[in-house]
């Protein structure tokens, strides 16, 4: 398993909010805007049983979501809607290992062998569905770079996609 280290992030918020008491408890809705810009993300990995800081994982210089609304309620799976999300200069790198593991499927805030040990052993299945609803219309990407290694086939294979650029609805 590996970690993240969030090196840097900076948020706005652009929101209104509701929130209520009822019967059956509190119910929480927001909406409007928000965006997530110069964020990065990088790797953390064991070595000699220190976590040590390693390459970019995940980065953008801006990510908007337009037009956004975030439900609450008791006994409901929380519920986010985005109108159009929107990545301005995006980088991943995806790393299949020899195991034919995704290396995103892995990652967590980097922990302590002992407590990464007792963490997978409580960690949820790998079909449990997610603790949240997402609904977005439209994704939008402008220059994107995505880093491609795959170590699980050989001879191993990497790539190096550049300037993506384009929409999802």
């Amino acid at each position: 398993a590996y970690g993240l280290h969030l090196d840097r992030a900076e948020l706005s918020l652009k929101t209104s909010l509701d929130a209520r008491h009822g019967a059956q408890g509190w119910q929480l809705g927001a909406q409007g805007g928000l965006d997530l810009n110069s964020l990065a993300l990088m790797q953390v990995r064991r070595v000699d049983g220190k976590a040590v800081v390693g390459e970019d994982l995940l980065s953008w210089q801006g990510m908007k979501l337009e037009d956004f609304k975030f439900s609450l309620a008791p006994a409901a799976t929380p519920r986010l809607d985005v109108g159009t999300l929107t990545l301005d200069d995006a980088y991943a790198r995806l790393i299949v290992d020899a195991q034919g593991r995704l290396n995103l499927r892995d990652l967590g805030p980097a922990r302590p062998e002992s407590a990464a040990s007792a963490a997978s052993a409580a960690s949820p299945a790998p079909d449990a569905p997610l603790p949240v609803r997402v609904a977005i219309r439209q994704t939008r990407i402008n220059q994107g770079l995505v880093d491609f290694n795959d170590r699980f086939i050989k001879p191993n294979y990497s790539a190096r996609l550049s300037e993506l650029q384009g929409s999802l609805g």
